[in-house]
């Protein structure tokens, strides 16, 4: 199985930037939009309350939080973490510099006031302990924690070198549903949501390994 993965290069960290920066400034149409079930889960929360804090684990520089501004009311108080790699960090950092509402950080919080929503977006078919980080995700306490554009099946899990990065290789795994939901569950969540995603899935995959959409799964913590 694959198991190399290049870091992010300047090149494409700046494309990243460039795309996050028109989010920013208001210029959607300029830019490709992946986080609208987040920003409608989010905006629902944040309709009952005053303030919203938010953790975006592989977050990048911040494209949910440019992405999520605009669709809430003004006086919603926005507390949002993005966690990430040191150089994506430090872009994020540069973007919104002068914008106290977002932070970012190479670790997950420990301990403190658990955030509304853990919001993690195309993150975990690239990571080889997916399941560790299960938990700590679930860590955090969150009422919420959602997969957006999951590369993700009822079958065995298996990965695949995902290769459209000119210059570039990562490992990409394609991860078991029942997998996800029982590591989550024993960390006291339950689905609220499982549903394909209207975005295809790029790779070209054997029929016995065929995915051919994107999943969003939605997890709510079990009170108590």
């Amino acid at each position: 199985m694959p198991t190399h993965r290049d870091a992010y290069d300047a090149e494409l960290i700046d494309e990243m930037v460039k795309y996050t920066h028109a989010a920013y400034q208001g210029r959607a149409d300029q830019i490709p939009l992946w986080h609208e079930t987040f920003v409608v889960a989010a905006a629902l929360i944040a309709s009952a309350r005053s303030a919203l804090h938010i953790v975006d684990y592989g977050g990048g520089v911040g494209s949910a939080f440019a992405q999520l501004l605009p669709a809430l009311p003004g006086d919603v108080q926005v507390r949002y973490l993005v966690v990430d790699m040191p150089d994506v960090c430090d872009a994020g950092r540069q973007l919104f510099n002068s914008d106290d509402r977002i932070r970012f950080s190479t670790e997950l919080p420990q301990g403190g006031q658990p955030p509304d929503l853990v919001y993690v977006n195309a993150v975990l078919q690239y990571l080889d302990d997916y399941g560790d980080r299960l938990g700590d995700l679930a860590a955090l306490k969150a009422p919420w924690i959602l997969f957006s554009r999951l590369s993700a099946w009822d079958g065995p899990r298996f990965a695949t070198q995902q290769v459209n990065l000119p210059g570039r290789q990562f490992a990409s795994w394609f991860v078991n549903v029942g997998e996800v939901s029982e590591a989550l569950a024993s960390h006291g969540y339950r689905p609220a949501c499982d549903c394909v995603s209207e975005k295809r899935h790029p790779a070209d995959l054997p029929e016995t390994h065929r995915v051919d959409r994107l999943r969003t799964m939605l997890f709510v913590r079990n009170p108590g």
